[in-house]
């Protein structure tokens, strides 16, 4: 909220308190929050994959829930506010318009304004104060509804491809998850290189004896043939290209609020409002009215008497001395040829 104290301009910041909003003199401020998180680099290549003796792995377990942000840091205290430049002195008003016309005296022309005081010079800046121990923290307020969800950021550019880590030790078999729904099947492969021959396996059921068939000629026993060395064992395949990457999972909850910072120090105390000091004179009696000590300074006046009477004197003074070019008026004079009174307008 802006305040006007004089000529010079002063903000004021306060805390909105919940279900409030500014008024229609202040302005919204939103401190930084954090930016979206960045595109995501590239995968890099999937190493060989190693012999598995165990069975297939299950698939992947539920996301567990984003922890909770933790707690912002107390605000510093602020430093010490500069001293304020010197003043520069007030000109002489004859009268202000609205003023004269209530006291039913004639305005005067009004004078030129003064120089402007020159700007005093700029404060030392203080120390920086110590850091405020953390005030207690508040109570976690609701959680407010979930927003919408933004619109996807475009792909960023791939990243260089990593080069192939150590491979990991094994880890332990987890728990064989529920068997999901065959996939399609793949293209054929290239038939590998025959393996070595397995050992027999146990004779099986003796099956139906079947139909007799024609007899056929016997043949010529031919020689028993040589037993065929084992071949050697095929060379394991290259790895299978990247599966696609899995859909993005839901949105975490949002963190508790942080703890409200501290109150900043109480601003400098504006002007008091102009006062009016009167001073009733009898008949061609000069009179004298002196503003008070909180507000020395007169600026205007004037001095009303019975209809159709003179007027003498209606001027300002300093101390009990009509004011001279320069000096600043401490009240005001005035006498009139019937029973009258003198009215002075004080500021600070």
């Amino acid at each position: 909220m802006k305040k006007t104290i004089g000529s010079r301009a002063k903000g004021e910041v306060r805390i909105v308190p919940p279900r409030q909003s500014c008024t229609k003199h202040e302005y919204s401020l939103n401190w930084t929050r954090q930016g979206p998180p960045g595109p995501q680099g590239a995968t890099g290549a999937a190493g060989p994959r190693g012999a598995d003796a165990n069975g297939p792995t299950g698939p992947a377990g539920p996301r567990g829930a984003t922890g909770g942000e933790g707690p912002k840091g107390a605000t510093g205290a602020q430093g010490p506010r500069g001293a304020t430049g010197a003043r520069g002195a007030t000109g002489v008003v004859a009268c202000d318009p609205s003023v004269c016309a209530t006291l039913g005296s004639t305005p005067g022309v009004q004078g030129p304004t003064g120089p402007k005081g020159a700007t005093g010079a700029t404060g030392a800046t203080g120390a920086k104060g110590a850091t405020g121990a953390a005030g207690s923290r508040g109570a976690t307020g609701a959680t407010g509804p979930r927003g919408a969800t933004g619109a996807r950021g475009a792909t960023g550019a791939r990243g260089a491809t990593g080069s192939t880590g150590a491979r990991g030790a094994t880890g332990a078999r987890g728990a064989t998850g529920v068997q999901g729904p065959a996939g399609p099947t793949g293209p054929r492969g290239a038939t590998g290189a025959k393996g070595a021959t397995g050992t027999q396996g146990p004779a099986g059921p003796r099956g139906t004896t079947g139909a007799q068939g024609v007899s056929g000629a016997t043949g010529a026993t031919g020689p028993a043939g040589a037993t065929g060395a084992t071949g050697a064992r095929g060379a394991t395949g290259s790895a299978g290209p990247a599966g696609p990457r899995g859909a993005t999972g839901a949105r975490g909850a949002t963190g508790p609020k942080g703890v409200t910072g501290a109150r900043g120090p109480t601003g400098a105390q504006g002007t008091s409002s102009a006062v009016v000091v009167t001073a009733s004179g009898s008949s061609n009696t000069i009179t004298n009215v002196t503003c008070p000590a909180a507000t020395p300074t007169a600026v205007g006046g004037g001095v009303k008497g019975a209809s159709g009477k003179t007027i003498g004197i209606s001027a300002p003074i300093k101390g009990s001395s009509l004011a001279t070019a320069g000096q600043t008026p401490t009240g005001w004079q005035g006498v009139a040829n019937t029973a009258f009174t003198v009215y002075a307008i004080c500021v600070p």
